[in-house]
């Protein structure tokens, strides 16, 4: 199924690492040791609660090799049918105790790339998936732990597995852990970019934090975003690369002076698919009117240009930050609806957006770190999680941001500063 798209995922994390600085006086820590004569494991850490219980992995060669392709079996079983959109997986590799990458990713996306065996929506029942990659010949000779936390769309427990990989030479793992150490603030930064499928700039951001954390400068203003998009639960009559945006709504937050400084909120008319499906209003409760009376994007677009210059936020993007409930609104989504707009001004040369469209925080990994909760959680589990009820519709762009600021300004009086969640 889909899900197990995980295991490609990892070889992804696999490549990521080479690049990530290490002090070489930084001791590795105690990392758990595989079983003798192994080389590599695998855990499902599940409980009954999680729909997805994996229930064998193989891999060939066994054991795997740094610069060959690697294929990978998993059957597992679902015990209960897995919906299209917002499934989520949080994937963490570490070489002891040091976090080489943590990052989150949509699965039915990731799974729509590889052009994968099995796509979502996925049934119930048992799966098998065969998948190859190319580990890099660059992995250093290193133990490496893979943890991957699935979830759905409405942060239900999906699937959870732990994976370990030995890739140092058996005669001296000591040696090798020497090497890596030293080895690692060698490697140049387009070396691992290339492994790790980004861009130089954000591979660099992502692997900085690593290792030199750094205190940014205070912020003015958040600006909350939260999309609303063409959809449907068959993704046939709206394919994912053919969703458009069909509401735009922002809040921008005064954050020096607690108080909402503007709104800007249009709905927009699609053209790929100019008519709603059943689904999607009855998701967001955008009616077919609605949309039909409204701006195409384009013109949209630059009305909320003319937005962040009448906030002179366009003119000094560090003064702000878009804060956003996950990854798709602007990693995703509004790439997507730029380039089906043609609007070319919009990217730089390396493809990434221009600021201040380049950055954000993800909220749900701030709420995670402020109250040290296990897992990720949603809109409706983070208002769960303080006591608070849903105001407005879920799924209504501007009801969401309004919802989201409330969260915001709670998470502000237990001690918050979304300074710190800056992308470096």
């Amino acid at each position: 199924m889909a899900r197990f798209r995980f295991l490609l995922l990892l070889a992804a994390a696999l490549g990521c690492v080479v690049a990530s600085p290490v002090d070489g006086q930084e001791r590795l820590g105690n990392t758990p040791s595989l079983a003798p004569g192994k080389d590599w494991d695998w855990t499902d850490c599940g409980t009954e609660s999680h729909i997805v219980h994996i229930k064998d992995i193989q891999v060939s060669p066994d054991p795997p090799q740094r610069g060959e392709d690697l294929t990978v079996t998993v059957e597992g079983i679902a015990n209960a049918a897995v919906e299209q959109d917002g499934a989520y997986a949080d994937v963490t590799v570490k070489v002891g105790v040091i976090k080489v990458l943590q990052k989150e990713f949509d699965v039915c996306e990731e799974a729509l790339k590889a052009n994968a065996t099995i796509q979502c929506p996925v049934k119930e029942g048992t799966h098998k998936v065969v998948q190859t990659v190319t580990l890099p010949k660059e992995i250093p000779p290193a133990q490496f732990k893979v943890n991957i936390r699935g979830y759905t769309a409405d942060d239900d427990d999906m699937v959870c597995l732990d994976l370990m990989m030995d890739f140092r030479p058996k005669h001296s793992s000591f040696f090798s852990c020497r090497v890596i150490a030293h080895a690692w603030p060698r490697i140049n930064t387009p070396t691992y970019a290339t492994l790790a499928g980004n861009s130089t700039t954000e591979t660099a951001a992502a692997f900085a934090f690593v290792a030199s954390p750094k205190t940014m400068p205070a912020l003015r203003y958040l600006l909350v975003l939260d999309f609303e998009a063409t959809c449907d639960d068959t993704n046939r009559i709206v394919p994912r690369g053919e969703m458009e945006i069909i509401e735009f709504p922002t809040i921008l937050y005064d954050l020096q002076h607690d108080k909402v400084e503007a709104v800007f909120h249009e709905y927009v008319r699609p053209t790929l698919h100019p008519t709603l499906t059943k689904f999607c209003t009855d998701l967001t409760g955008i009616e077919q009117k609605t949309v039909a009376a409204a701006n195409p994007f384009p013109r949209v677009w630059e009305r909320y240009k003319e937005f962040l210059h009448s906030h002179k936020i366009a003119e000094d993007p560090s003064s702000a930050s878009f804060l956003t409930c996950g990854d798709w609104d602007l990693k995703t989504m509004l790439p997507l609806q730029l380039q089906l707009a043609g609007i070319t001004d919009a990217f730089v040369q390396t493809g990434s957006l221009v600021p201040p469209f380049d950055r954000w925080i993800n909220v749900k990994k701030s709420f995670q770190r402020l109250y040290s909760l296990r897992y990720p959680k949603g809109m409706d589990g983070m208002l769960r999680h303080m006591g608070m009820e849903l105001e407005g519709r879920h799924h209504s762009g501007i009801d969401d941001c309004k919802n989201i600021l409330r969260l915001v300004r709670r998470m502000q009086q237990d001690g918050w500063k979304p300074e710190d969640d800056l992308p470096s």
